[in-house]
C-alpha cells in the first residue's frame, strides 16, 4: 500500500536509505527501489521500500557519500526550498515556446543523502517481511 511520503515524515516518522538498488525511469515519475529503515513511535523497522516521484521535474542520483561510516542519513522533505525556486522547473517540457505550466505547479523537494528528486508528489511503499519492529528506545 502506497502512503504519501510527505505526510508520514511530517507525522514524525524518520526514514534512512541504506541503498539505493534499482531506479525506473517511467516518464514523468521516478521509482526507486531502496534499502531503508524506519523510526516511528513504534519502534524501528529495516525493509525493502519503492519510493515513487510524481512528474519528475529535475533529479541528480549520485552516489552514497563514502564519508559516513555506519548509518545513513535520514530522509529530508522540503515544500520551500531555495532548489524549488529556479523558474525553469514551471516550463512546459517538450514546448519550444517557453510555455509556463499555468497555474504554477506546487513542487516538492527529496533529499536521500547526495541524491535529490524535485517532484509534485512523493509516495513511499514498504515490502512487507517478516521482521517485528524494535521496540523504541526511551
Amino acid at each position: 500500500m502506497k502512503q504519501d511520503l510527505g505526510a508520514l515524515l511530517k507525522a514524525g516518522t524518520s526514514i534512512q536509505v541504506f541503498g539505493v538498488y534499482r531506479i525506473d525511469r517511467a516518464y514523468p515519475d521516478l521509482h526507486f527501489h531502496a534499502a531503508t529503515k524506519s523510526h516511528s513511535r513504534s519502534g524501528e523497522i529495516m525493509q525493502a521500500s519503492i519510493i515513487f516521484c510524481h512528474f519528475a521535474r529535475d533529479y541528480c542520483i549520485r552516489p552514497p557519500n563514502p564519508s559516513i561510516i555506519m548509518g545513513a542519513p535520514f530522509i529530508e522533505y522540503h515544500d520551500q526550498h531555495k532548489l524549488l525556486d529556479d523558474p525553469s522547473l514551471q516550463y512546459i517540457p517538450g514546448n519550444d515556446d517557453g510555455e509556463r505550466y499555468d497555474p504554477p505547479s506546487q513542487l516538492k523537494l527529496l533529499i536521500m543523502d547526495q541524491t535529490f528528486v524535485i517532484a509534485q508528489r512523493f509516495e513511499i511503499q514498504f515490502i512487507p517481511n517478516d521482521m517485528k519492529p524494535t521496540p523504541a528506545k526511551s
